[in-house]
């Protein structure tokens, strides 16, 4: 440290000594930091004295908090031990002459034992004394050393606790610990661009946890993207705290929109016949548009990820099955399936749910039974149904079918019913064309199909069909003749 200013000290024998000492005559203290890092590393007194011949010794004198001296710097004249006759005259003849005065003073935080000075509050002062004994003294200036380095911690957090901007992380908490310095500075910077985008500060204060909103100075929302924290301190004797930051803070407000939907058939029935045995769902979880951001959960039937996700399945299949791997029912119900999905910025859109699809593991069962085991033709053949066992409504319209096969296997007459079926069904023994059957032993099928893939079939026991005793049937058809008034039919 550099002084400027002239000081004057007047000596008993009225001999003016001026020295340079502005540090004498500043109030506040001096802090040096002798650790050989150049910076502030010694405290630095120019002086400059009058009448320089007359002084006989001067004294840099540092002391410490309990009055005791670390260190004396200075120089004195030099006298010989004895005089002879010789030296007396030469004495006596030569002009006098002072000490030789520096043109400043240095301290370099060591004391006389050759130790460094401990940290803490120590006082410096100058005396001087002339050729005929007189001395003074100024007084005494503080001067502080300081060998230790601000210092402050920053929590580190995981990389997912570092991405924010929505939802319930639409905020950084950043925690950090600390000495009390005069001024702690902390900048967030972009960190491609250098750009800094916000700025803190703490006077004569620790450094305080805070949380950043993801504004800049103007309070306006920074742009998506990856950014720095760092937080620095140099205090008053020169000293600098080592390096602390939190790299890699990822800020992004995306909002990204999820759907789910079915595909295909709403109903299914997951009984491992190959039909039908699941329903697929179509989702839609985009993956962030921002590299910044990451899909971090999605939650469905089979399974439940809460690693960092890059890729999403377009297409699920739900195979009726709970997270213990039974069946969620043996019969039939309704259910729905819904989709979350949170991002590391802290963004949860609202969770979805597809339409209802249905389970239906039921067959409705029905009773049919022919009235007669033979019959000629003549009159029709009826045989009753009824269904024993229905089904709930919402596992939608029902396909029935039927017909009439031979106990050689051949179909000779068909029935479609559609989603009901009558009591009774007549059949007179001709086939689909409107011909007579043959002659033989046969029985009725009643067949349904649903829309979850499910189907049955109900049968009679067999009857016959024997038309070797019927009487002649006379079939009229109008259209083989034209009857005329009064002409007899030939």
């Amino acid at each position: 440290m550099k002084i400027n200013l002239i000081k004057k000290i007047t000596l008993t024998a009225g001999i003016a000594i001026l020295f340079s000492a502005a540090a004498f005559g500043e109030k506040a203290p001096v802090y040096i930091s002798p650790n050989n890092d150049g910076v502030q590393d010694e405290l630095v007194v120019p002086l400059k004295i009058k009448e320089q011949r007359y002084v006989s010794e001067w004294s840099f004198i540092i002391s410490n908090e309990k009055g005791e001296v670390v260190r004396v710097i200075g120089n004195k004249e030099t006298r010989d031990e004895k005089i002879t006759f010789k030296t007396f005259f030469k004495r006596l003849f030569t002009p006098k002459t002072g000490v030789t005065i520096p043109s400043e003073v240095t301290w370099n935080g060591y004391c006389d034992d050759g130790s460094l000075a401990k940290d803490g509050t120590y006082y410096y002062q100058f005396s001087a004394t002339d050729d005929n004994g007189n001395s003074a003294t100024t007084s005494r200036l503080k001067v502080i050393v300081d060998n230790t380095d601000p210092e402050v911690k920053i929590t580190q957090l995981s990389d997912q606790d570092k991405t924010f901007g929505e939802g319930s992380k639409s905020s950084l908490k950043i925690v950090q610990t600390g000495s009390v310095e005069n001024l702690w500075t902390a900048t967030i910077y972009d960190a491609t661009t250098k750009e800094v985008v916000r700025t803190y500060k703490w006077e004569k204060s620790a450094p305080l946890t805070f949380s950043w909103d993801g504004t800049n100075e103007e309070d306006n929302l920074v742009a998506d993207g990856v950014y720095t924290y760092e937080i620095n301190s140099t205090d008053a004797a020169g000293n600098k705290s080592e390096a602390a930051s939190l790299t890699n803070i990822i800020y992004s407000a995306e909002k990204p929109v999820i759907n789910i939907a079915i595909s295909g058939s709403k109903y299914f029935s997951p009984n491992g016949d190959g039909k039908q045995d699941s329903v697929k769902l179509d989702l839609s979880i985009p993956k962030p548009a921002s590299k910044a951001n990451r899909l971090v959960v999605r939650t469905y039937t089979e399974s439940n990820n809460t690693d960092g996700i890059t890729s999403v399945p377009s297409v699920i299949e739900f195979d009726g099955k709970g997270d213990d791997s039974s069946l969620v029912t043996q019969t039939a119900g309704q259910y729905t399936a819904k989709v979350s999905a949170r991002y590391l910025n802290g963004y949860e859109p609202a969770a979805v749910e597809s339409p209802v699809f249905v389970l239906d593991n039921l067959v409705p069962e029905a009773l049919v039974r022919a009235t007669d085991s033979v019959f000629n033709g003549s009159s029709s053949l009826e045989i009753t149904q009824q269904i024993s066992k229905k089904e709930e409504d919402f596992t939608g319209a029902k396909n029935w079918t039927a017909k009439i096969v031979s106990t050689g296997g051949k179909v000779v007459k068909t029935f479609n019913f559609g989603d009901s079926i009558p009591s009774s069904v007549y059949w007179n023994g001709t086939d689909d064309s409107g011909k007579f059957a043959e002659d033989a032993s046969y029985y009725y099928e009643l067949s349904v199909t649903e829309p979850a893939g499910n189907s049955a079939v109900f049968k009679t026991s067999n009857f016959t069909l024997d038309t070797s005793k019927t009487e002649l049937m006379l079939t009229a058809r109008p259209e083989a003749f034209s009857p005329r008034i009064g002409k007899a039919i030939t």
